[in-house]
């Protein structure tokens, strides 16, 4: 899939917001996920590890109202 936005975020940071590329669709399901970023402080889908228990990623669904 594509990434609808990102944000690099350091372990002291409690709270933050994640600017969007493009716009929801109220009603359409999505998914969110965190990624450890490999050092380089730039966001990618394939070179970044994803967070994850026991080998899997951890993918939070949630709903656009």
């Amino acid at each position: 899939g594509n990434a609808l936005g990102a944000a690099l975020f350091f372990p002291e940071t409690q709270t933050g917001t994640v600017e969007l590329l493009r716009g929801t669709t109220a009603g359409k399901s999505y998914l969110a996920t965190e990624q450890v970023d490999n050092g380089d402080r730039k966001f990618s889908l394939k070179d970044d590890q994803f967070l994850s228990i026991d080998g899997a990623p951890q993918w939070i669904p949630f709903e656009v109202k």
